[in-house]
Protein backbone atom coordinates (compact mmCIF):
# COMPACT_ATOMS: atom_id res chain seq x y z
CA UNK A 1 0.00 0.00 0.00
CA UNK A 2 1.66 3.42 -0.80
CA UNK A 3 0.55 6.74 0.65
CA UNK A 4 0.05 9.94 -0.33
CA UNK A 5 -0.22 13.39 0.92
CA UNK A 6 -1.91 16.66 -0.18
CA UNK A 7 -1.07 19.73 1.63
CA UNK A 8 -3.26 22.83 0.99
CA UNK A 9 -1.91 26.35 2.60
CA UNK A 10 -5.08 28.31 3.88
CA UNK A 11 -6.94 30.99 2.91
CA UNK A 12 -5.71 32.21 6.62
CA UNK A 13 -1.88 33.24 6.37
CA UNK A 14 -0.25 30.86 8.27
CA UNK A 15 -3.28 28.18 8.68
CA UNK A 16 -2.35 24.74 6.78
CA UNK A 17 -4.30 22.23 6.04
CA UNK A 18 -2.51 18.33 5.74
CA UNK A 19 -4.28 14.85 4.64
CA UNK A 20 -2.32 11.97 4.73
CA UNK A 21 -4.55 9.26 2.81
CA UNK A 22 -6.11 7.34 4.14
CA UNK A 23 -6.24 9.45 7.14
CA UNK A 24 -8.10 12.33 8.61
CA UNK A 25 -7.61 15.80 8.32
CA UNK A 26 -4.93 17.61 10.08
CA UNK A 27 -4.80 21.23 11.10
CA UNK A 28 -1.32 22.92 11.48
CA UNK A 29 -1.64 26.80 12.56
CA UNK A 30 1.46 28.69 12.37
CA UNK A 31 1.91 31.99 13.91
CA UNK A 32 4.84 34.31 12.18
CA UNK A 33 6.28 37.50 13.69
CA UNK A 34 7.01 40.53 11.47
CA UNK A 35 10.03 39.15 10.29
CA UNK A 36 8.28 36.31 8.50
CA UNK A 37 9.78 34.07 10.91
CA UNK A 38 7.84 31.35 12.36
CA UNK A 39 7.45 31.79 16.27
CA UNK A 40 4.74 28.80 16.77
CA UNK A 41 3.32 26.04 15.31
CA UNK A 42 0.44 24.26 16.63
CA UNK A 43 -1.18 21.35 15.84
CA UNK A 44 -3.23 18.01 17.04
CA UNK A 45 -0.47 16.68 19.02
CA UNK A 46 2.33 19.25 19.59
CA UNK A 47 2.54 23.20 20.10
CA UNK A 48 5.85 24.57 19.77
CA UNK A 49 7.97 28.13 20.42
CA UNK A 50 10.64 29.01 18.40
CA UNK A 51 13.29 31.73 19.36
CA UNK A 52 15.36 33.48 17.79
CA UNK A 53 18.86 35.40 17.91
CA UNK A 54 19.13 38.99 16.66
CA UNK A 55 20.84 37.60 13.69
CA UNK A 56 17.50 36.00 12.42
CA UNK A 57 19.00 32.69 13.76
CA UNK A 58 16.95 30.01 15.05
CA UNK A 59 18.60 29.03 18.35
CA UNK A 60 15.66 27.22 20.58
CA UNK A 61 12.34 25.17 20.48
CA UNK A 62 10.47 24.72 23.62
CA UNK A 63 7.10 24.02 24.56
CA UNK A 64 4.71 26.74 25.34
CA UNK A 65 5.63 26.84 29.23
CA UNK A 66 9.47 27.42 27.98
CA UNK A 67 10.92 23.13 28.43
CA UNK A 68 13.61 23.34 26.06
CA UNK A 69 12.50 20.46 23.25
CA UNK A 70 15.62 21.61 20.88
CA UNK A 71 18.82 24.19 20.93
CA UNK A 72 20.95 25.30 18.03
CA UNK A 73 24.71 25.90 18.18
CA UNK A 74 26.33 28.15 15.41
CA UNK A 75 29.59 28.90 14.10
CA UNK A 76 29.44 32.41 12.54
CA UNK A 77 26.36 31.71 9.95
CA UNK A 78 26.38 28.14 10.27
CA UNK A 79 24.92 25.41 11.68
CA UNK A 80 27.30 23.64 14.25
CA UNK A 81 24.55 21.65 16.47
CA UNK A 82 21.49 20.79 17.74
CA UNK A 83 20.86 19.85 20.94
CA UNK A 84 17.47 17.78 21.69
Amino acid sequence: MTSSRVVWKGPTPGAEFEHDLPGALRVIAYQVNALEQRIRKTNSTEDRVFLYDTRGRLIVEADPRGTLEREYLYLNDIPLMVFQ
